[in-house]
Formats: structure tokens, C-alpha cells, sequence
């Protein structure tokens, strides 16, 4: 029996969306500039949205699902742009004659299963803006049709903090998950976890910049705050 696709919701601010150039592109959110459009960051999806009004930036995306849908903003000020998906040029516009957030801007619900590529360029000197995305991936189910799901804990033996300078015992780890948990203050010191699926990271980071690797695939920088 084929897995039930499972939708997975990433926002515009995810490492796992590249924008090119970076300068080109400003990241919006409701702390910092409220009010530098007509409608607010608090009309988007978790208060954020980014933006940039020059002609072929570009945003990127690798997925593995069956379909996507990008969300954005659309207004009589907005203009153009192209979708590559697979390599499949699309043009599509975000010109309305009245505002609107969180609107779907582009979708594509009918690919085959496997990993794809989803290039969007703005093509006018207008706005355009995303504000999140949604894809449909295919995961393991048990016998009911619900995603499998499993919490690892730190101390589980498919962690391994050998690699670097680890505690196991980090101030306040009482209000941790199961009272545990590992902290390094030493650049360098690395966690390895071997997984199946789709993983979420729960940490509490304390002003850090860290970077994961899946896959042997590029470093990506997570922030601390």
C-alpha cells in the first residue's frame, strides 16, 4: 500500500530556501519593520514574509514530495515572475487589483514521487514577495496510516558526542525533555545522529551559531538567540 502523503510547511525564513543574491532579498518580520509595507508583517504566516523588488533574484528550494505550493502576497504593485521546477519554465504574476496575504501563488500537486528542484526569479522591478511554502511528502506509516514518529532523547546510544568537548550536564537541564541534556561551548565540537525520515531538532541554544550537514550535503548555519 503506497504511503499517505504528508504535508510539511516551511517558512521564508528557513535555511532550507536559498536567496540569491542575498543583498537583493530583506527579511521581514514583526519586531523590526512593521510597517514598511502597506500590510504589515502581522498578516503573514509566523509575522514574516521576504521580499525584493530586483529583477532576476532568484529564490531555490529542494524538496523530496509529489507537490508544492509557494504562498506570497499579491497587490496591484506586484508584478511577474518565472517558476523553474525540474527545469520546467512557468510564468505566473502577482498582480491583484486588491491586497492579499498568505495567498497561494504558485502550485504544482501532480509530481512523481522523488526529489525535485524549484527555482523561483522575479522578473519585473516590482515587488515580489514569499512567505512560506507547503509540499506533500511521501513517509513510512504504521498499520493505522498515521506517520511513524519517534522522540530520540540526547541519551540515546544513536547519538554520538564523542567528536568535541561535551557536557551532560547543562545549567537548568531540569526543564529539559526527560531532565537531559548535552552542551558544548567548544567551536568545532560535533553531534552525529543517524535517522531514517524526516527530522526536526529540538536544542536549546544559548547565542550560538551552529551548522548541520545531512547527507554530506552543504553546511547550513542555524542561530541561536
Amino acid at each position: 500500500m503506497a504511503n499517505p502523503p504528508v504535508l510539511l510547511t516551511v517558512d521564508d525564513q528557513s535555511p532550507l530556501i536559498t536567496y540569491n543574491p542575498p543583498d537583493a532579498w530583506a527579511h521581514h518580520n514583526i519586531t523590526t519593520d512593521n510597517s514598511t509595507l502597506p500590510f504589515g508583517a502581522d498578516k503573514f504566516h509566523r509575522m514574516t514574509f521576504t521580499r525584493t523588488n530586483t529583477p532576476g533574484a532568484t529564490m531555490k528550494l529542494t524538496f523530496e514530495g509529489v507537490g508544492i505550493t509557494v504562498y506570497g502576497s499579491k497587490g496591484n504593485d506586484h508584478g511577474d515572475f518565472k517558476v523553474t521546477l525540474d527545469g520546467e519554465n512557468i510564468m505566473k504574476n502577482e498582480s491583484a487589483g486588491s491586497r492579499a496575504t498568505q495567498i497561494p501563488i504558485f502550485d504544482k500537486n501532480d509530481l512523481s514521487p522523488g526529489k525535485h528542484s524549484m527555482t523561483i526569479s522575479n522578473s519585473e522591478r516590482k515587488p515580489f514577495v514569499i512567505d512560506y511554502l507547503t509540499w506533500l511528502s511521501n513517509v513510512s506509516v504504521n498499520k493505522t496510516g498515521s506517520p511513524l514518529m519517534a522522540m530520540v532523547d540526547d541519551t540515546d546510544p544513536t547519538f554520538n558526542h564523542n567528536l568535541g568537548a561535551w557536557s551532560n550536564m547543562p545549567p537548568n537541564n531540569t526543564l529539559f525533555y526527560n531532565k537531559t541534556g548535552h552542551l558544548a561551548s567548544q567551536s568545532g565540537s560535533t553531534v552525529v545522529f543517524t535517522f531514517t525520515g524526516v527530522l526536526t531538532i529540538t536544542a536549546g541554544l544559548e547565542n550560538p551559531v551552529l551548522s548541520r550537514v545531512i547527507d554530506k550535503g552543504d553546511a547550513v548555519a542555524i542561530y541561536g538567540s
